[in-house]
């Protein structure tokens, strides 16, 4: 008697258990595979059952059916893998499921405990891992955002849901960041857990995950990227009504899992005769005798039985798929193979599904290309061996990328470019190498050059800033981030377990940490990195217990970390030391280590290091003029940025290449006004990143800014009505109006400021006005104090300046544009004098036209108010 397959038991007795909208695929897959890597040819039959569909998480009850009586067949591949196709996963609208397979902190320890929905409240559940630094800071951020608002007690909850195994330690970051105060869980199961699984917490990819239920129970949101404003969205679940809530109610869709080969219908006796047999007993031998020396042919056959709930079955069409990636040189082969295999099947029945015929040399240069554009992509450096050096008012030299002919050697000088750089070229590459390059060899190369010589470009030294460090776990656990906590000193120290001076200077450090650690905590950290395996190190740790217990030692994961070429270390011990904003201050050796980190908290130590070439190419970056044009578009001239960034050049006889130094230190000037100053300090961090704010003489200046009232209701002298549409004057010092006539009124008849009816300093304004915001924002500063020419004298009325309209000047009052030049007496102010200002007056003329053409591109206009001086006391004093 035939022995029925398990997989055929467990459908029978499943069917009557599924929706009628879900069918089961019994699949039978048939393949050949024959490549440079496969003596023979390798044939396998693989059978496979899946869900077409997924189930809802209403339907949760069926699952657990399932479950149940896929509990005797335990050992069943097939069975268990159908279960995951069949797995609901949560969708918006779906309700919030009880959870009992789960721990939580109680005191100082976890407890089993059920995790349920409380009505009536917004459930904000922040899924983190405690060695990965996004999550601690969004964790840290929904903390604060509970925190400002009070008024959710009893009507939105934050609940901390941990995803690993290191139960202690997790109790131990939750005390030490002051996290008490929130609800802690964790899955007993991690990713197997049927909520992680329905949440899809396996595609998180180390990001912050985030799950959000509205208080009707229902999913609003589930996510790796949550850009809305969470304190606006939080007010509106709460204040949410009923019938908004019935609208996220569950859907009735169900979730397609990959639809079927075909939908055409085959009958099974075709399906055994016409496609397995010959299949099997004659495609086979053919794959045995095609010997390739290199690239790789499959062949595949794939039974498609649809099972519906009343046991109906039906089997769908399905081809045999043929697949090839290989050399130029085994055309014929692959010409004979697709010929025999169109007559044996017939073409109805057969599809190429990729055909690659490709060439060794192309494959090479395809790569050689590749890396030439990403290294412009990035601004990196020309994989051509020519230097080239650029002027932009100071010097620098790029760097050059050298490529040996068999390119699995690519070499870069040191700082070629940044950390995000190195991630980003990295990443590219490997994309490029997985998707566009099919020869073996080439591959094998390339992928040797992307994980071993891109570090060569990517360098670390003093005055740079720290990255966070991988591939390093403490004794007996996992993998973790060593990154640096700003407000706090970091040592690193890289030594190893053979060399004596290693040893030695490990127990000095864990001497010098007994004796200072109670004066040092949460100063300083050191941090101790070995070369060694921790498994190669029992000896050493067993004869040196102190440093065993007393310092933070970690080991590689593999057999190297990438920390050690970050570094440039070629021989332990080294020390690297970071300041508490994360700059590094040494590298290599320090003869007297507590002297040394007294100055360091003492902020009295000086940057030991030259510019690197990804410095320079780095501020070049930040300061061209497209890049501050497209940050500060709305700055404008009112405000200045003055950066001036000297270097020179020192040709080094041993390495026999330029290095670059300070000639003296960077100097930062600006002026900026009060509202802007804020935007602007974001783009002054972006510089700091790069150079050390400490190595920056800073000359600033904020200027305090007045906005000019418009329009004044009538002559403070005549009381002649004024509006928006008339030309009037405005005292900044009275806060009163003047319609021109009194304001210009001169009597010549008179000596001083007697020939004037009105002789404070005042601001002509030229309405009606087509731009208003000309009058905001101006410099305090700008509008002078009053000065007045002492009674009785007479007064020079030739000032002392040049006009920018006429280019030369005429006796009369003086008048300067108040939203004109940036900084305090910076440059020169743009003036008019008296002639120019009676042609600025008249709106479209051709005089002002030529006016505003000759004072040029500095923000001037028809609308620019104008501050009149009548008499010269000075250029700067009015």
């Amino acid at each position: 008697m035939n022995r029925v397959r398990p997989e055929k038991q467990f459908i029978k007795e499943i069917l009557p258990l599924l929706p009628r909208e879900i069918q089961i695929e019994y699949l039978s897959k048939f393949s050949l595979d024959s490549s440079s890597k496969i003596k023979k040819n390798k044939f396998k039959e693989v059978r496979k059952l899946k869900a077409t569909h997924r189930l809802q998480m209403k339907q949760f009850n069926i699952l657990e059916q399932l479950i149940e009586i896929g509990g005797n067949y335990k050992k069943d591949k097939i069975v268990n893998d159908f279960l995951e196709t069949i797995r609901p996963h949560f969708h918006l609208g779906d309700n919030f499921p009880t959870q009992k397979n789960i721990f939580k902190i109680q005191g100082n320890q976890w407890v089993d405990a059920k995790l349920e929905f409380a009505p009536n409240q917004v459930h904000v559940f922040q899924f983190w891992h405690s060695k990965h630094g996004q999550d601690l800071k969004d964790l840290q951020s929904r903390i604060d955002i509970f925190k400002q608002n009070p008024q959710w007690n009893g009507k939105a909850r934050l609940v901390a849901i941990n995803l690993e195994e290191r139960m202690p330690e997790v109790i131990k970051k939750v005390k030490q960041k002051g996290w008490g105060n929130i609800e802690h869980y964790k899955l007993k199961t991690q990713y197997k857990d049927f909520f992680a699984r329905a949440l899809e917490l396996h595609k998180r990819d180390r990001q912050p995950y985030l799950v959000i239920f509205n208080k009707f129970g229902g999913l609003v949101f589930k996510g790796t990227n949550a850009e809305f404003n969470l304190k606006t969205r939080i007010d509106q679940w709460i204040n949410q009504n009923k019938a908004d809530g019935e609208a996220a109610e569950e859907q009735d869709k169900y979730e397609e899992n990959d639809p079927p080969y075909q939908d055409e219908v085959l009958d099974k006796l075709t399906f055994k005769n016409h496609l397995k047999v010959r299949f099997i007993q004659q495609l086979t031998p053919k794959f045995d005798t095609l010997g390739l020396a290199k690239g790789k042919i499959k062949a595949k056959l794939v039974k498609n039985l649809l099972i519906s709930k009343d046991g109906v079955e039906v089997l769908a069409r399905t081809p045999v798929l043929l697949k090839y990636v290989t050399p130029i040189e085994n055309k014929g082969k692959i010409d004979n193979l697709i010929d025999f295999t169109q007559r044996l099947f017939h073409s109805e029945y057969l599809v190429i599904q990729e055909g690659v015929l490709y060439n060794h040399k192309e494959e090479r240069q395809k790569f050689l290309d590749k890396v030439q554009q990403l290294f412009e992509y990035y601004y990196v450096k020309s994989p051509i061996q020519i230097a080239r050096v650029r002027r932009v008012g100071y010097s620098t030299k790029y760097s050059v990328m050298k490529v040996k002919e068999n390119f699995d050697t690519i070499t870069t000088s040191r700082n070629s470019y940044d950390y995000e750089t190195y991630q980003s070229l990295k990443n590219d590459l490997n994309k490029f190498i997985e998707s566009e390059l099919y020869d073996e060899d080439v591959i094998y190369s390339a992928k040797k050059a992307s994980k071993y010589y891109l570090k060569r470009g990517f360098q670390l030294g003093a005055g740079e800033k720290i990255v966070p460090l991988a591939g390093f776990h403490k004794p007996g656990g996992e993998e973790e981030e060593i990154a640096h906590t700003k407000g706090q000193i970091q040592v690193i120290l890289f030594w190893n377990n053979w060399n004596p001076k290693a040893q030695s200077l490990l127990n000095i450090v864990s001497k010098l940490w007994q004796k200072k650690g109670k004066e040092w905590a949460n100063k300083i950290r050191f941090v101790n990195l070995c070369e060694d395996r921790f498994e190669d190190c029992g000896e050493f740790l067993e004869e040196n217990v102190d440093a065993a217990n007393t310092l933070e030692l970690f080991y590689p994961v593999g057999s190297y970390a990438d920390a050690f070429h970050t570094f440039d270390v070629k021989k332990s011990p080294y020390y690297v030391v970071v300041d508490t904003n994360g700059f590094i201050t040494k590298v290599g050796k320090i003869e007297n280590l507590e002297f040394y980190l007294a100055g360091v908290l003492n902020h009295n130590y000086e940057y030991d290091y030259k510019y690197s070439e990804r410095q320079i190419a780095s501020i070049f970056q930040k300061l061209d003029q497209n890049y501050i044009g497209n940050r500060f578009v709305d700055l404008g001239e009112k405000n200045k940025f003055d950066f001036k960034f000297f270097i020179c050049s020192v040709y080094n006889q041993v390495e026999g290449r330029l290095q670059y130094q300070y000639s003296d230190h960077p100097t930062l000037k600006y002026f900026v006004r009060k509202d802007k100053e804020e935007q602007l300090n974001s783009y002054l961090e972006e510089i700091f990143s790069i150079i050390p704010q400490q190595q920056i003489k800073l000359d600033k200046i904020v200027s305090k800014t007045v906005d000019i009232p418009f329009p004044g209701k009538e002559c403070v002298l005549c009381q002649k009505a004024l509006n928006a549409n008339t030309p009037q004057y405005y005292s900044p010092f009275k806060e009163e109006y003047l319609c021109v006539e009194c304001a210009e009124f001169d009597d010549k008849t008179k000596v001083g400021i007697e020939r004037y009816k009105y002789s404070d300093t005042v601001i002509f304004i030229n309405g009606p006005l087509r731009d208003e915001t000309k009058l905001k924002s101006i410099d305090k500063y700008k509008l002078g104090n009053n000065l007045k020419l002492a009674q009785g004298k007479e007064g020079d009325q030739l000032h002392n300046m040049f006009c920018n309209g006429c280019l030369q000047n005429s006796e009369g009052p003086r008048y300067i544009a108040l939203n004109c030049y940036a900084g305090k007496y910076e440059d020169v102010n743009v003036d008019l004098c008296w002639d120019c200002f009676r042609k600025f007056k008249v709106r479209g003329s051709k005089e002002v036209k030529e006016i505003i053409k000759n004072v040029g591109e500095f923000d001037f206009n028809e609308d620019s108010p104008m501050l009149r001086v009548l008499f010269d006391l000075g250029y700067e004093d009015y």
